[in-house]
């Protein structure tokens, strides 16, 4: 899937956690958690500048980061940043596999090439694919964003916050503001 889509179910994920509604940090680390399987791809632009002389994204995405292992050390990583609270390493796990399970289910290419994940890596050769796997651009793939940010717009007029919040606090609360007009939330702060 699109990382933005990976994004958006990441910052669900984080919402989802109890422990986490109320912490900025923990939602952020969850997030991150969900997207950081993608680091493995910043290997396309040189590639495309380089016209295949740098094969970096053919020879490391859904190679490195895509795994079990990675999985768990970023999980790991996100519960030691967020003062070792269990719920926040494990809702990153969580957004981790998340992200493994939609690369799955919808991330073919144009070409055909369907994206398998070395879950056991680098302990085990062994691929986990799926022949089903739909087109990155499908509408499967359209349909889950659509519904995410829908989600997220419900989510931001009852609780106040949106993924904005990661990036500027101020402009969330505009944002939220506006989304509570449209769903016609609370206009208290955030529950």
């Amino acid at each position: 899937m699109h990382i933005a889509t990976h994004a958006i179910l990441s910052w669900l994920v984080a919402e989802s956690a109890p422990a986490t509604r109320h912490d900025r940090r923990g939602r952020l680390a969850i997030t991150l958690a969900g997207i950081i399987p993608d680091l493995d791809g910043l290997g396309a632009p040189f590639e495309v500048l380089s016209k295949g002389a740098l094969p970096w994204f053919t020879d490391y995405h859904h190679k490195v980061l895509h795994n079990g292992l990675a999985c768990t050390v970023v999980a790991l990583l996100a519960w030691a940043w967020c003062r070792r609270d269990w719920r926040v390493g494990l809702m990153a796990l969580i957004a981790g596999h998340l992200h493994l399970v939609c690369d799955i289910l919808g991330s073919r290419g144009p070409d055909g090439h369907d994206w398998p994940i070395p879950y056991f890596a680098p302990f085990s050769p062994w691929e986990w694919r799926w022949s089903g796997q739909w087109a990155l651009n499908a509408w499967p793939n359209i349909a889950i964003t659509i519904a995410g940010i829908v989600l997220i717009t419900w989510l931001g007029a009852r609780r106040g916050r949106t993924p904005l919040e990661l990036v500027h606090r101020g402009m969330d609360a505009g944002l939220v503001a506006r989304l509570r007009v449209w769903w016609g939330g609370s206009a208290g702060g955030p529950a």
